[in-house]
């Protein structure tokens, strides 16, 4: 076994990757090192699952990192008052992700029964999948509901959304008539819990028929990683739900992926398991809770043969231990390669938001959240991660352990420059800068091989 230590330290300064922070390192002869080679393309692919690993169309393993970027799930008149902007998804792209999930809701879609609404997704959604495309920026479609619709106002006043108004209101406004919809509405019942026909559709068939509407728009769209079925369903939500739907999806659209949120068993081909919030609060940090539920929703992924997507997490920034409990999560993830997007990128006053109401970033959480990870890699590696943040002095350290020859990106976020790379001579690891600027690039022609990364920057 040929073993190769690398040191590599980041410092945070202001402005883009230097690229002659780099010294002594061959960049020739990479593309002949590997079968295939991620300098050999760049751009968006149709992404697809491969037992626990997300993979592009080269082969190469895509681990998706990033935030929910909210605003489009609201019903008139809040939708107006959120809107996105292509600076949003450059300070995404600044901070080295590469996945914006990306909520909007039926109700929009649909206003009134059987008509779809394609001026939403066309002044709305289509402009924010451009400005992903621009940013090398994958997106997930999430079907979001907030109290399940905006009929429900007593839930969330003005905030709740979902379901389109028209389909729940003969329900009572009220938790009762919450759960009267909900119980009709996964029992097949037709809007407003009416026995359903030909000339009347089941409210689940008018869900799975607003699904196929999207997925015909995006069948061939490489900038979509992935559809997320539904956001938050009840833990009772039958297997024949997701089955359906995705079964309807796949009638328009056999390309892309279909993320489940439920612990229910996933046998079909091409699906993520996506899981909200591991850990018992929002407002406190308790390790133990995180490694358990960790520890459950690795196992899944291994028992059904699926990769996983937290299609939200996070902490509120004024949580006592919120600054570990970040670095924590993250070092499990990129263990086990696990895909994440934080809730939410968003200003405001709730302090899971990365932005101030005046748009200054919440610091203990960006500065915690937005550091180096490895995003793609050719062949199965084993990694380790810590971050520590102390008197502003913060070291993140990296043990990458490859089986095979392989390559490795790590994305590196802007204001990181690459100071050093030493490398053992009789070990020919190659390093170079990306052309986006933003990605180290790691080349290891040998068998089974380790290289120690290390970045330290001061805020």
């Amino acid at each position: 076994m040929v073993v190769a230590t690398i040191a590599l330290v980041l410092i945070v300064r202001n402005g883009p990757i230097n690229p002659t922070g780099i010294s002594g390192q061959s960049t020739s002869g990479l593309s002949t090192v590997l079968p295939h080679t991620l300098v050999g393309h760049s751009g968006l692919s149709l992404l697809r699952t491969n037992g626990t690993e997300i993979l592009d169309e080269y082969g190469n393993v895509v681990v998706l990192r990033g935030v929910d970027l909210t605003g489009y799930e609201y019903a008139p008149p809040i939708l107006s008052i959120h809107p996105h902007h292509q600076s949003d998804y450059a300070t995404i792209a600044s901070w080295g992700f590469n996945l914006v999930r990306l909520p909007m809701s039926w109700e929009n879609l649909e206003p009134q029964p059987g008509q779809y609404n394609d001026s939403y997704l066309q002044s709305l959604v289509d402009q924010d999948i451009a400005w992903a495309k621009q940013y090398g920026i994958y997106v997930v479609l999430d079907m979001h509901q907030t109290c399940w619709s905006s009929h429900f106002a007593f839930c969330n006043g003005a905030y709740s959304a979902g379901i389109p108004a028209w389909m729940v209101s003969s329900y009572p406004n009220t938790d009762a008539g919450e759960d009267a919809f909900l119980s009709d509405f996964f029992a097949g019942q037709g809007p407003n819990g009416t026995s359903p026909s030909a000339s009347n559709p089941s409210m689940l068939t008018r869900f799975f028929a607003a699904w196929q509407h999207v997925a015909s728009r995006y069948s061939n769209e490489p900038a979509i990683a992935g559809y997320d079925i539904l956001n938050e369903p009840p833990p009772t939500t039958p297997l024949a739900f997701y089955v359906n739907a995705t079964a309807a999806i796949r009638a328009v659209d056999a390309h892309h992926i279909c993320l489940w949120e439920n612990d229910v068993p996933i046998q079909l081909p091409n699906v993520i398991y996506s899981p909200h919030y591991p850990q018992d609060s929002l407002t406190s940090y308790n390790a133990t809770s995180l490694k358990v539920s960790m520890q459950q929703i690795i196992d899944y992924s291994h028992k059904w043969g699926v990769p996983v997507l937290i299609g939200e997490w996070g902490m509120q920034a004024d949580a006592p231990g919120v600054a570990q409990y970040i670095n924590d999560a993250l070092s499990i993830f990129d263990s086990n390669a696990i895909s994440s997007a934080w809730w939410d990128y968003a200003s405001g006053t709730f302090t899971m938001d990365l932005f101030n109401e005046n748009g200054s970033p919440r610091n203990i959480l960006v500065q915690n959240l937005v550091r180096p990870y490895v995003s793609q890699f050719t062949s199965p590696i084993m990694q380790t991660s810590t971050f520590n943040l102390n008197n502003g002095l913060v070291t993140y350290s990296q043990v990458l352990n490859s089986t095979s020859p392989s390559q490795i990106l790590v994305s590196i976020p802007d204001g990181y420059s690459v100071a050093n790379i030493q490398t053992n001579p009789s070990f020919p690891v190659r390093s170079q800068l990306a052309a986006d600027g933003r990605s180290l690039l790691l080349t290891f022609p040998s068998g089974t091989s380790n290289v120690f990364v290390e970045y330290l920057s001061r805020w």
